[in-house]
């Protein structure tokens, strides 16, 4: 990965100039009794860096009266005493306690696994070998005033999407203000999204092998239901001016807060900077959420890279309980997979998803595995073969627990297969309706939803 010079600036700058950094030693741990400002220095004068969210464990290293030094992020920061409670003593983890990384081998006879017999729904269009040739599927620059509720029929398997959401960019005038290596001062990219306990958590890249998790309540207030086609206007009103002044006016003008944007704004959380790689694995068991750090980019082979599968579970707030990491390696070649896609069916299950070859090449079709969780350990097995390819990218696996289906997405076209007796039906957005990158789907009760990027558009229909 290349690393701006921007970036690195950063970092130096996040880094306090502690004079005895390598000799703090491990005191305590502390957890955040709310969302918690840390400093670049033990003063209120200096520069915020960043916040960390409520009830986040941290490694205390040094206190006084009224500073914490905490490491955050492999960084000594300072937190005011306030918004930290001391928890237990815990001995810090020795080198022989380090989670291990598992190496399962995994038989590549794809000729043998069972093939689910897709419709054809590749679109040429949105195929051009090599991404300077799809200049079809573009960025659509959708202006403030042109942003309205849309309706979307499908091809294929018949649905009518309708728009529930325009997202907003959120940016540096955002008051749980993003102090991050974020490109162009806002999270603008988003890779993948669940609907879990009411909310709308979304992985947002930097363009990096960091990134973010947002969480948008899914109950819009009586007053914007009628108008959620425009939080991102809404939004722009509100915070992209910092003196509030003429577009602060649309804002009340508009009805933007009559209509309950105050709340809805009030009630958005963004998580401090993750490990998310590509970002296009978030998912959920219905109870957690679930990701894969993803950190090389390609679908490539991870053999002598000594990089590794890590599978992470975050609770409701974002804040990470457990990892996994492990190889899937071939037991003849000795190659190792690199999936970029995970689809939870409980806490214990999940697929994976692989490009019919190694490299992901053009027009590839696709690999599903099916992983089980046990404790600390892992295991994944080949478990059916995808015939034809519907676009270009593997982007998104979707397991929907009511009617027992696995959906891959890719470009406009999503696949539905029913995992137990593996019949499956096709469905496709015209190119003429969209040319905005698809970023997978979700699924909660009745209705299902798919995320278009290049201004984030949420759609819904009844599944």
């Amino acid at each position: 990965m290349i690393i701006t010079a921007a970036l690195v600036l950063f970092f130096a700058l996040l880094t306090p100039a502690l004079t005895d950094a390598a000799s703090l030693k491990y005191q305590y741990t502390a957890y955040t009794l709310s969302t918690a400002p840390y400093h670049r220095s033990a003063s209120g004068k200096s520069r915020i860096l960043g916040h960390i969210s409520k009830h986040k464990n941290v490694s205390v290293y040094k206190y006084s009266k009224s500073w914490y030094t905490v490491k955050y992020a492999n960084h000594y920061v300072y937190i005011y005493k306030k918004y930290l409670k001391k928890g237990k003593y815990v001995a810090p983890r020795s080198s022989a306690q380090t989670l291990s990384v598992q190496t399962i081998s995994v038989s590549q006879n794809w000729s043998k696994l069972r093939i689910v017999n897709n419709s054809r729904y590749y679109d040429v269009k949105l195929g051009k070998k090599g991404d300077s040739g799809r200049k079809i599927y573009g960025r659509m620059n959708v202006a403030l005033n042109k942003v309205k509720i849309k309706t979307y029929k499908t091809s294929g398997a018949r649905y009518t999407f309708r728009t529930y959401a325009w997202l907003p960019f959120l940016d540096k005038h955002y008051k749980s203000s993003i102090s991050s290596p974020i490109k162009d001062g806002q999270l603008t990219n988003p890779q993948s999204f669940v609907v879990l306990g009411g909310n709308l958590y979304t992985t947002w890249s930097t363009f990096t092998n960091q990134g973010y998790i947002t969480k948008f309540p899914m109950k819009l207030p009586s007053g914007m239901a009628r108008k959620n086609e425009d939080f991102r206007s809404a939004y722009w009103y509100k915070y992209v001016d910092p003196n509030k002044s003429k577009k602060y006016a649309g804002y009340v003008r508009n009805g933007y807060r009559a209509a309950g944007a105050d709340s809805f704004f009030n009630t958005m959380r963004i998580s401090g900077p993750k490990t998310i790689g590509h970002g296009q694995t978030l998912s959920t068991d219905g109870q957690s959420l679930y990701m894969l750090q993803d950190t090389d980019f390609a679908h490539s082979n991870l053999k002598g890279t000594g990089k590794y599968i890590t599978l992470v579970r975050y609770d409701k707030n974002m804040n990470m309980n457990k990892q996994w990491k492990f190889r899937l390696r071939n037991s003849a070649t000795k190659n190792e997979y690199n999936p970029h896609t995970l689809a939870m069916i409980d806490g214990s299950h999940f697929y994976l998803g692989l490009p019919g070859s190694l490299s992901g090449g053009y027009k590839a079709s696709y690999v599903i595995l099916k992983g089980t969780i046990s404790g600390s350990k892992v295991s994944v097995k080949p478990a059916f073969r995808v015939k034809y390819p519907i676009g270009k990218y593997f982007q998104g696996l979707t397991y929907n627990k009511k009617n027992h289906r696995l959906y891959i997405s890719s470009d406009n076209t999503f696949v539905g297969i029913d995992v137990r007796n593996y019949k499956s039906y096709s469905s496709k957005i015209p190119v003429s309706m969209n040319t905005r990158e698809t970023e997978g789907m979700a699924f909660d009760g009745s209705y299902g939803y798919m995320l278009f990027n290049s201004y984030p558009e949420l759609i819904r229909t009844k599944f």
